[in-house]
């Protein structure tokens, strides 16, 4: 009788708390019957048998590589065009440096709908450990992109609510949640924003611009100037008038410019100086400067626009990632100032967003000649920046070496001699010319200024002068906090204590700016484990199952190198999922048993021309042996 009340009474207390949730997850299914939005029937087009998708981050886009023709996607397809298995293969290159699995996710169906592809390889993971992405769902992912799908699908809904609601009250691992499809800009995490306000703000990390400063970009001076009765009007083209007599001008280094009478073969040097809103000239040979007040300018035409109006819009665009308006933006810049190299840099800055690299060589072209016509110094900076973006390293070097000594006040100049340094390992050139670079830039703040901080921390970190590195770091942290970018720097090198308080003495640091670091340290502790992130591995599982639900088939390639927790992620749903998985990490194990690793690898651990051989390789292998 008693074990009947003890079996009645447990069966009850099931009921109240079992109860519930069952009732709880009928009425979520249900519901998920009639939710509005995606229509029923699925809208994929069909598959173009002959594509294949590789999608991840900077190895799938070739950092390390001499040029685009040596990244892994573009020798995969000469492999494949070689060798066809059944038609003519087309590898549509999907890889985005710095992104983790979320960014993959959300990226995957826009790049499906475009591509149709047959096979779909993807790499991710090695961004993973610092950037700590939240929870993705691939299929609202998928609604966005305008793929339709079936709005229900079976899944234990009531686990997704509570995840849903205590996503918006808590915070995901160590740091505050980013949605990179909504920031315009790296976000702040509540530490680093805590550090920031106690650090007094009346220090700076480094010297405010002078009043009076030389001029270095023609923009400087384009439009009307005028002294007493004298009037002189510079054109972006190198045009120009002094009073009603036409001219020519450029640049020729920081605070000279040169100006000659149109059809004139000689050149008169000016020393050519900004102070405030006037505009300060002293030809060679006078004892004093002229002073220039700044013109009105003449009234617009129809339908035209001041130079400097694009660019509100195309940031108001880039924040919203709309990446499209940025491309059809710059493309309506570059017809309305055919000659200005600003507005071909940005198209082909819009074009790489877009990875529409088919319009590089036109592109670049176009800038060659401007820079010939003119010499200006925007100019040498426009086209060696576009080469850097079009992953010509080489020639974006070339071009700032060429142009460094006529500029050598040119920040743009000498950041892109510091990342050519980099990428053959001279660090000692890298430190100086991103120096360089920061004390000759007093335009450049917030994000990009912290960015080539943390640089030189990476470098300084190599050269083993550690206390210079936490400098760097502090530096950074105080120009603009970002706690993600921080704990990856710190991954990086292996820090000990004495090299902190170094640091923190070097850079004046605060109280409030130890204890950040200090905080950034323990982080970097609990980073060390070797299980794999659980949201990785779901949005690696999400990844693969949309991709056959799509009718395509997925290929998982593991890292060329061991990365611990990463590696066990992929290899744990590559098994679950019954997936191809192409082990990169074995074949480069066996390969540097007689190979050295600088013939693999480039100094800052993405591959070089021929470790991508090898990848695209071993991908070829592998999709031919699922296209049997």
């Amino acid at each position: 009788m008693r074990r009947d009340a003890v079996k009645l009474w447990i069966g009850r207390i099931l009921l109240a708390t079992v109860g519930p949730l069952v009732v709880l997850e009928c009425v979520l299914q249900v519901g998920a019957l009639f939710m509005p939005g995606a229509p029923a029937e699925a809208t994929t087009p069909a598959a173009d048998p002959s594509c294949v998708l590789c999608v991840g981050d900077s190895f799938t886009y070739g950092l390390g590589a001499s040029n685009d023709a040596h990244s892994y996607p573009a020798r995969l397809e000469e492999r494949l065009r070689a060798a066809p298995i059944d038609g003519r293969w087309r590898v549509a290159i999907g890889g985005v440096p710095a992104r983790n699995s979320r960014d993959v996710l959300l990226d995957l169906p826009r790049q499906f709908l475009r591509e149709r592809p047959r096979f779909v390889v993807v790499q991710v993971g090695v961004n993973e450990l610092w950037s700590r992405p939240e929870q993705a769902d691939i299929h609202a992912a998928a609604r966005d992109a305008g793929l339709g799908v079936s709005a229900w699908r079976p899944t234990w809904r009531t686990r997704k609510l509570v995840r849903l609601l205590t996503s918006r009250a808590t915070k995901v691992g160590f740091f505050e949640g980013t949605d990179r499809r909504e920031a315009g800009r790296p976000q702040v995490g509540e530490k680093a924003a805590d550090a920031a306000a106690a650090a007094p703000p009346t220090r700076p990390v480094r010297a405010k611009p002078k009043e009076e400063v030389d001029v270095r970009y023609s923009y400087e001076l384009v439009g009307g100037w005028s002294s007493g009765r004298e009037s002189i009007r510079f054109h972006r083209d190198g045009r120009g008038t002094r009073g009603s007599a036409a001219m020519r001008w450029s640049v020729a280094r920081a605070g000279e410019i040169d100006v000659a009478e149109a059809g004139g073969s000689s050149a008169l040097r000016v020393r050519a100086i900004r102070s405030g809103p006037r505009l300060l000239l002293m030809p060679a040979g006078a004892t004093a400067f002229a002073m220039f007040e700044r013109m009105p300018d003449p009234p617009l035409g129809p339908g035209e626009r001041a130079p400097w109006d694009w660019y509100p819009e195309l940031e108001r665009l880039a924040k919203a990632e709309d990446l499209a308006g940025a491309l059809a933006l710059a493309e309506r810049w570059t017809a309305a100032v055919p000659d200005d190299p600003s507005a071909w840099f940005n198209h082909v800055m819009a074009a790489n967003r877009l990875q529409k690299r088919e319009v590089f060589a036109a592109d670049l072209a176009r800038m060659e000649r401007i820079l010939g016509a003119t010499g200006t110094c925007d100019a040498a900076e426009s086209l060696a920046g576009a080469y850097n973006v079009a992953n010509d390293p080489a020639r974006a070097s070339e071009l700032a070496r060429e142009h460094v000594e006529r500029f050598p006040d040119s920040a743009t100049l000498h950041f892109l001699l510091a990342e050519a340094a980099d990428g053959v390992a001279d660090y000692e050139t890298a430190v100086r010319e991103m120096t360089h670079a920061i004390e000759n830039d007093a335009w450049t703040q917030g994000a990009d200024l912290a960015w080539r901080f943390r640089e030189r921390a990476r470098w300084n970190g190599a050269l083993g002068r550690d206390g210079d590195a936490i400098r760097d770091l502090i530096y950074a942290m105080r120009t603009h906090p970002d706690d993600k970018l921080e704990l990856q720097l710190l991954m990086r090198d292996p820090f000990d204590e004495g090299s902190l308080d170094e640091g923190c003495f070097l850079a004046e640091a605060t109280g409030a700016e130890r204890a950040a670091v200090r905080r950034r340290f323990a982080e970097l502790r609990e980073v060390g484990s070797t299980k794999p992130p659980k949201t990785f591995v779901d949005h690696l599982t999400q990844i693969v199952r949309w991709v056959r639900e799509q009718g395509a088939e997925p290929l998982l390639c593991v890292y060329p190198f061991h990365s611990s927790a990463i590696e066990t992620g992929q290899r744990q749903v590559a098994a679950r999922e019954r997936v191809r998985l192409v082990d990169l990490t074995a074949r480069f194990d066996a390969l540097l048993a007689t190979r050295s690793h600088d013939e693999l690898f480039v100094p800052d651990g993405h591959c070089s021309d021929a470790g991508y051989g090898v990848m695209a390789e071993e991908v070829a292998a592998a999709l031919r042996e699922l296209a049997r």
